[in-house]
């Protein structure tokens, strides 16, 4: 029995100098792998030697390496695998540094960091579980900032863009190379004569009633004159006369047509329906009759085999209108002549270099009771940019905004601040009695500014159309087919300041042609 408990004793003192053993040897490998390469000298090779054949945990880099670098969370990704020379660990990340070398993070340069250091990637900071590097994170905050500036100031980067579109010079002009007087005297040939102005229907001051405007228009009766002279001109070409016909019955209706006779003071005939109704001279209706019309024009067969039709709805001449209306509308001017009228301003003589300004201008017009009325003006410069532009508040109740053509509605004109007054005191500010006015058909303009001017091009003269007068090219088409662009093509109806820009434009194009017709790359129509 004293034999079996001696036994047992040695045993348990034997294994208790085993595990003593052990555990000092333990102790004494884990420093020594941890010293690894980072300390020098015959200590840190002999432990190295003794934990050899240990696996052992990534050395650390030295404590002003590790300084110099960011915070990294532990990289996930196992495509990025390659090491580069100097990084022992895995590469994280890659970027350019402002001379071109390459900047490069590894795998080893997060064990050191400690464990609240770690900043926890955001979703704005990361690109598909990627951590970013100090670059991107700066590039990615830059890019934001500027989305916040936008999404807070929209209109002020819209209205910016639209400032240095309108501030581009014109093509044409930019190619004549020529200062505003020389051009003010070239383009002073194209300026419209007194009788022109006349029988075109502008205003123009009265010889018996000085300081007084009247506005001509030819009578419907007396056009037939011009459709003779088509008969005539054209009499071997029959398909020419039906297209003349045509073209005539679509914009005047036909001069043979017995029509009942019209009262200058009351009736008046609907410009879109061509049908007789009762204004009195204060705009005040006394038909109240709901207007049916076709708003497209009368298209004529451009190639064999195409047919006649109205361009809004294809109909046929006789066909009823596709569009309607609340009550009929007119263009406040009567067959015959107009005045004279008291509330137009006429435009003072400049000094200096004012006298050689050139400026065209647009309008946007709205249908009231007394007619047309503005409702936005435009003016630029002969080099393109902008100078002028304002909503106009209508002095009378409006019947037809004319959005489909003005691209203005009720909620625009809301807006305007400016009344037909203020609007003729800015104008007559920079427009004087010597400045070129260009536009198209401006009469329509000048008479619903209610400002007598007479400098005009017209561009609608200056291109005339292939019947001649009383017939008019659109500018759409003149733009198409002299400048090859094309104006007028959304559904948001027309814009004063493009279409001002293109008259200028076109005016340009043929002063150009003249003076260098050998270097005309452009076909003449």
């Amino acid at each position: 029995m004293a034999l079996d408990m001696g036994i047992v004793i040695l045993t348990l003192v034997i294994g208790l100098l085993v595990a003593v053993l052990v555990w000092s040897l333990t102790k004494r490998s884990t420093p020594s792998s941890t010293k690894g390469k980072n300390e020098k000298g015959a200590n840190s090779k002999k432990e190295g030697k003794k934990t050899s054949g240990m696996p052992a945990k990534l050395p650390k880099k030295k404590a002003t390496v590790a300084v110099s670098k960011d915070s990294k969370s532990t990289f996930t990704h196992s495509w990025l695998l390659t090491s580069l020379k100097g990084h022992t660990g895995a590469i994280t990340d890659m970027d350019f540094s402002a001379n071109g070398k390459h900047l490069a993070t590894c795998a080893e340069d997060e064990i050191f960091v400690s464990q609240p250091m770690v900043e926890t990637p955001t979703p704005s900071e990361t690109d598909s579980g990627c951590v970013l590097s100090r670059r991107q994170k700066r590039n990615r905050m830059k890019k934001t900032q500027a989305g916040n500036k936008k999404k807070e100031h929209p209109t002020k980067t819209v209205e910016s863009k639209q400032r240095m579109r309108r501030a581009t010079p014109l093509k044409y002009y930019t190619r004549l190379q020529m200062k505003n007087s020389e051009l003010y005297t070239y383009l002073y040939q194209y300026v419209l004569l007194d009788d022109q102005l006349l029988n075109l229907g502008y205003p123009v001051e009265s010889s018996f009633y000085p300081e007084r405007a009247i506005i001509y228009k030819t009578p419907e009766a007396n056009v037939t004159y011009y459709r003779s002279d088509v008969r005539r001109a054209f009499r071997h070409q029959p398909e020419i006369i039906e297209m003349a016909e045509h073209l005539y019955s679509s914009e005047h209706g036909d001069p043979y047509e017995e029509k009942p006779p019209l009262s200058p003071s009351l009736e008046k005939r609907c410009v879109r329906c061509k049908k007789g109704f009762f204004v009195t001279l204060d705009g005040e209706y006394l038909t109240e009759e709901r207007c049916i019309y076709h708003w497209g024009q009368w298209k004529r067969p451009s190639s064999p085999g195409e047919t006649h039709g109205y361009t809004c709805c294809a109909g046929d001449e006789g066909s009823s209108g596709c569009t309607s209306g609340d009550l009929h509308v007119w263009n406040g001017v009567s067959p015959g002549m107009n005045g004279p009228f008291t509330d137009y301003v006429r435009t003072t003589p400049g000094s200096g270099s004012k006298i050689h300004s050139i400026y065209a201008l647009d309008c946007e017009m709205c249908y009231t009771g007394r007619g047309l009325e503005v409702c936005k003006v435009s003016v630029i410069s002969i080099d393109g940019c902008l100078v002028y532009e304002a909503l106009v508040k209508p002095h009378h109740r409006v019947i037809d905004y004319n959005t489909r053509f003005s691209g203005l509605c009720e909620q625009d004109l809301k807006k305007a601040t400016k009344t037909i007054n203020d609007v003729q005191r800015d104008l007559l500010g920079f427009i004087y009695s010597q400045t070129i006015l260009i536009g198209h058909g401006l009469e329509n303009d000048l008479r619903a500014l209610r400002i007598l001017h007479s400098v005009i091009i017209d561009t609608a003269v200056l291109f005339p159309h292939y019947f001649g007068f009383p017939f008019r090219r659109s500018l759409k088409s003149l733009v198409a087919a002299y400048l090859q662009r094309h104006i007028q093509v959304g559904h948001n109806g027309h814009d004063s300041f493009e279409d001002a820009r293109a008259c200028a434009e076109l005016v340009l194009w043929k002063a150009v042609c003249q003076l260098r017709p050998r270097h005309r790359s452009e076909h003449m129509p």
